[in-house]
């Protein structure tokens, strides 16, 4: 797996460098579609299954 950086809405970023190796930084919801059709199939239908169980879950998202 590879951690994403997705900007949504920002006006305007810079980053410095080329950004980090082992992240994928994309400017808007576009490039992360297409990022995300060129990845192809990651995940198992039970793993699917389980993040969708975490994020439905409201204690996913307290702090």
């Amino acid at each position: 797996m590879q951690p994403v950086v997705v900007f949504v809405g920002a006006k305007g970023f810079t980053v410095r460098n080329g950004g980090p190796q082992d992240v994928a930084v994309l400017r808007d919801v576009r490039a992360f579609r297409r990022w995300l059709r060129r990845r192809g199939r990651v995940l198992t239908p039970e793993q699917v299954a389980d993040v969708h169980t975490a994020a439905r879950r409201p204690t996913t998202w307290q702090r």
